[in-house]
């Protein structure tokens, strides 16, 4: 079938012969697969991930102004203005340079879970707001361990003008057609408007003076190269005030952020706007002890072993009594909001 009723102005064949540069294997994964032009580029993508897009032998074809038209309205979803066609066809002139110039920009990241949810209307859409040290790697594990598809919002935000790293942190092709989880270190009231109120999302928070003894200790680990943990950068924890000897001084020297639970779910790190934020949609706010209660009704199976879990260097009992109450005074935000999950819990079970 082809699909020339594209409110894009463009065919599906047509869009498919743009992203690969006429026929061809790539052309032929594109055309059966892509059940319309919006499809294509994330097929596309999916075929970066797999290494599949090797260029053909032979100079690269330039494309014509009008099939750069073409490709931008494929991938973002509406008409180009007339002065960005004419700059993208002298600067990405052949389909390559073009598409990876296209989904590897910053708007294109930033638009991606509100672009791939309009390009596949029937995917049943999970929405998982990964606030760190909240048990969320597991969670998250325990969907891709199960066959769905996904968004890697951790992975997308660093992928900026590389479009491996973007295709990398996406898994979604054929024979993932029905389930998708978009998760990460994103904030919820920055993507408010591209939730649909029936999608399901889902948080876990946590005990503020827990969560910051997991988050040193994850630094400590990450400071000293240890295996049990994700990669992350140790220049920027130690720019942001971390000290790997002292808890206190990491604190004074402000590598913790007050409410930073809050600051995930709403604009200005108040409970109360969290609230209303999560009234607005099919959410759940969840205690991070809830995970594996989560990973039953979500994926239908027990969550494996925990991921990313630090060793404890130190305890919740080697904090003085008045940093303890320091600290819980600095975030009284995120103390009622891990008191609200809590008994939310408690009535469900």
């Amino acid at each position: 079938m082809i699909d020339c009723a594209s409110r894009f102005g463009a065919c599906t064949e047509t869009v498919c012969e743009v992203f690969s540069a006429g026929r061809g294997p790539v052309y032929d994964y594109l055309r059966f697969n892509a059940q319309s032009p919006q499809q294509v580029p994330f097929y596309y993508l999916k075929l970066v991930r797999d290494g599949k897009t090797e260029r053909r032998p032979g100079r690269a074809t330039r494309l014509s102004t009008e099939q750069v038209g073409i490709a931008y309205q494929a991938v973002f979803q509406h008409d180009p203005s007339p002065d960005l066609v004419s700059t993208l066809h002298e600067t990405c002139g052949d389909h390559r340079k073009l598409t990876h110039e296209l989904l590897a920009s910053p708007r294109f990241i930033e638009r991606l879970p509100s672009l791939l949810a309009q390009a596949f209307p029937d995917l049943r859409r999970l929405w998982h707001v990964h606030i760190p040290k909240t048990a969320g790697t597991s969670f998250f594990a325990a969907a891709t361990a199960s066959g769905w598809g996904y968004v890697n919002y951790n992975r997308l935000l660093a992928a900026a003008g590389d479009v491996q790293k973007v295709a990398e942190s996406l898994r979604i092709g054929p024979e993932i057609r029905s389930r998708l989880i978009i998760s990460g270190h994103w904030h919820l009231w920055r993507q408010l408007s591209d939730i649909d109120p029936v999608d399901p999302v889902v948080i876990f928070v946590r005990d503020p003076l827990e969560a910051m003894i997991s988050e040193f200790n994850f630094a400590v680990d990450v400071v000293n190269g240890s295996d049990n943990v994700h990669a992350a950068s140790p220049s920027v924890m130690l720019d942001r005030g971390f000290d790997p000897a002292s808890f206190p001084n990491s604190y004074r020297q402000g590598f913790f952020v007050a409410n930073v639970q809050c600051s995930y779910l709403a604009h200005d790190s108040l409970c109360q706007t969290v609230l209303a934020n999560l009234a607005r949609l099919n959410a759940e706010l969840l205690p991070s002890s809830a995970v594996d209660y989560a990973t039953r009704k979500y994926f239908a199976t027990i969550g494996r072993r925990r991921e990313n879990v630090s060793r404890k260097h130190i305890e919740l009992h080697d904090l003085a009594p008045s940093l303890r109450e320091e600290l819980l005074l600095r975030s009284t935000q995120d103390v009622m909001l891990n008191e609200i999950a809590r008994r939310r819990f408690q009535e469900l079970s």
